[in-house]
């Protein structure tokens, strides 16, 4: 997927897709900080359409690079709000 084709097509959803995916790629060749950027935007995305799916994976995203930043706190309220996420 192409973020830049997505974003001209002005395809919100595709855009929250592929901020996922590129912020799996980073998170799998360890920039975890990069990983964070696009995750947080795949969050964003996912609040706006009410994708309670795409925002616990995205919350979880976020932990699970948290955690390999040495952020315990930050990742545990994340990992928090990715459980609350399945009760609402």
């Amino acid at each position: 997927m192409n973020l830049g084709l997505v974003k001209e097509l002005g395809d919100r959803a595709a855009q929250g897709r592929a901020f996922g995916n590129l912020g799996n790629t980073h998170y799998l060749l360890g920039n975890f900080v990069e990983a964070i950027k696009f995750h947080r935007q795949r969050l964003s995305i996912a609040k706006e359409f009410g994708d309670k799916a795409a925002e616990r994976r995205a919350y979880s995203n976020l932990g699970n690079a948290l955690i390999f930043l040495g952020q315990f706190n930050a990742a545990t309220e994340y990992y928090s709000s990715a459980e609350l996420s399945f009760c609402i």
